[in-house]
C-alpha cells in the first residue's frame, strides 16, 4: 500500500482547497453561519466539478473507442476520486445556540445544517459514481451490449450532476433570502460567483423570492426524481447484459461473444483479466518519467497524453484466487522474474511481459495490489 499512498498524497498536494469562509468576519450570529455555508457549496461545487471532468473523458472514451482515450479516461476517473475521498469540511462555526437564536427570531435557515450533516452522504454517492465508472472503462467498454447501456447512462449522470449545483445555487440565494439583503449576504454571494462557477451559472442576477425558489426546488426534484427512476431501469438492463455475456462465456458461446466484443483501437499487448469476481478495486494512474518522478493532473486538467503507469488495489481476494490468478499469467507467457513471500501471510511476485514489469502482492487481510510501473498492458475481461 505504500505506493498507492504516496500517490494519494501527491494527489492531495495537488488538488488546492479554497479558504472556506475567509471573507467574512463581522456579525457574530450570522458570520459562522455564512462561513458553514460557503465552506459546504465550495466543496460542492468542487466535488461535482471533479466527477463532470471525469466524466467528459469517458464520454470521449465512448466515442472515439481507442487505446489513447481510455487510459485518459482512466486517469480522470482515478484523480477524481482521489480527490473528492480527501476533502472534508471544515470545522462547524454555527453552534446550537445559534441556530436556537435564528429560530427564535423566525429565521429558516435549518438547511446550512442539514446539507452539513447529508454531506458525507453526498460524497459517498459521488464515489460509487466513479466506482461504477472506473469498472465501466475496464471491462463493460469493450461489449457492445454494455456500451449500448452506458451511452444512455452518461448524459444522465451529467444532468444529474447539474441538478446538484442548481441545488446548491438555490439553496444560497433561499438562505441569502431568509437573511435578508445585508453586507453579509453581498458578500457571501459575490464569493459564491467568484469561487464557484458551477453553481454560480444558476444564480439569478437578483434574489428570488422563498415562494419562487421552493417552486424552482421542487421542479427540480420532480426531475431529479425522474432520473432517478430511469437509472433504475438502465441498471435493470445491464444487469441484464451482464447475465446474458456470463450464460455465453458459461456455455462456451464464443460466436456471440465475438460477435458482442466492441473493437477499441490500439490496443497493446494483453494479459488476462483478474479471475476472482470482484468489482470492489479501486485504481490510481499516473505519468512516470525516465528519472521515476511521478506527476498527477488536478482534476479540470487537460490531460494530453495518456498515463504510463498504474496501481490497481483488489479488495476480499482469497490465497488461493491469488495464487490462481498468478499461475494464469505464467500460462500467458509471463516471465517470472522473482518473489519475495511467506505463505498465507503475503506473496510479492515480480513479473515481466512485452518488456513490461508487474508486481503483484497479496496481504492476508486479503488485498491485492498490481503495480505496473513502466507500461500498461491491457487486461482483457474475462469473457472474451
Amino acid at each position: 500500500m505504500k505506493k498507492t499512498l504516496s500517490l494519494l498524497l501527491a494527489a492531495l498536494l495537488l488538488f488546492s482547497l479554497l479558504p472556506a469562509g475567509a471573507a467574512f468576519a463581522e456579525e457574530p450570529a450570522i458570520q459562522p453561519l455564512i462561513a458553514d455555508w460557503f465552506d459546504y457549496v465550495v466543496l460542492t461545487e468542487q466535488n461535482i466539478q471533479s466527477l463532470l471532468w471525469a466524466l467528459s473523458y469517458t464520454e470521449e472514451a465512448v466515442q472515439r473507442a481507442d487505446w489513447d482515450s481510455v487510459q485518459k479516461a482512466k486517469l480522470a476517473v482515478s484523480m477524481a476520486y482521489v480527490c473528492i475521498d480527501a476533502i472534508e469540511l471544515d470545522e462547524e462555526q454555527c453552534s446550537l445556540a445559534d441556530y436556537a437564536a435564528f429560530d427564535e427570531q423566525g429565521l429558516d435557515v435549518g438547511l446550512v445544517n442539514a446539507s452539513r450533516l447529508a454531506y458525507e452522504e453526498e460524497q459517498n454517492a459521488l464515489l460509487n459514481f466513479l466506482l461504477f465508472y472506473q469498472q465501466v472503462l475496464h471491462t463493460t467498454l469493450f461489449s457492445r451490449i454494455g456500451v449500448k447501456t452506458l451511452s444512455d447512462e452518461l448524459p444522465q449522470d451529467r444532468r444529474i450532476c447539474e441538478l446538484d449545483l442548481e441545488t446548491a445555487a438555490l439553496e444560497t440565494e433561499y438562505l441569502a433570502a431568509v437573511l435578508g439583503q445585508s453586507e453579509e449576504t453581498d458578500k457571501l454571494l459575490a464569493a459564491v460567483r467568484k469561487n464557484c462557477p458551477g453553481v454560480a451559472a444558476y444564480l439569478s442576477d437578483e434574489v428570488r423570492s422563498t415562494q419562487a425558489l421552493e417552486s424552482r426546488q421542487f421542479d427540480v426534484l420532480d426531475e431529479y426524481e425522474a432520473l432517478v427512476s430511469e437509472r433504475k431501469g438502465l441498471l435493470s438492463a445491464r444487469k441484464s447484459a451482464v447475465d446474458t455475456l456470463a450464460y455465453w462465456f458459461e456455455t462456451g458461446n464464443k460466436e456471440a461473444l465475438e460477435a458482442d466484443w466492441n473493437p477499441v483501437a490500439d490496443l497493446p499487448a494483453s494479459l488476462p483479466y483478474p479471475t476472482w469476481d470482484k468489482d470492489d478495486f479501486t485504481s490510481v494512474y499516473y505519468w512516470v518519467d525516465e528519472a521515476g518522478e511521478v506527476s498527477l493532473p488536478s482534476p479540470g486538467d487537460a490531460i494530453d497524453a495518456a498515463p504510463n503507469a498504474c496501481v490497481l488495489d483488489y479488495y476480499g481476494v482469497s490465497e488461493e484466487d491469488f495464487l490462481i490468478y498468478a499461475l494464469t499469467l505464467l500460462d500467458s507467457g509471463v516471465e517470472f522474474l522473482g518473489n519475495q513471500d511467506e505463505e498465507g501471510v503475503s506473496y510479492e511476485l515480480l513479473l515481466r511481459y512485452d518488456g513490461l514489469r508487474l508486481l503483484l502482492t497479496w496481504e492476508a487481510s486479503g488485498l491485492v495490489e498490481i503495480t505496473m510501473p513502466d507500461g500498461i498492458p491491457f487486461l482483457k475481461p474475462f469473457s472474451y
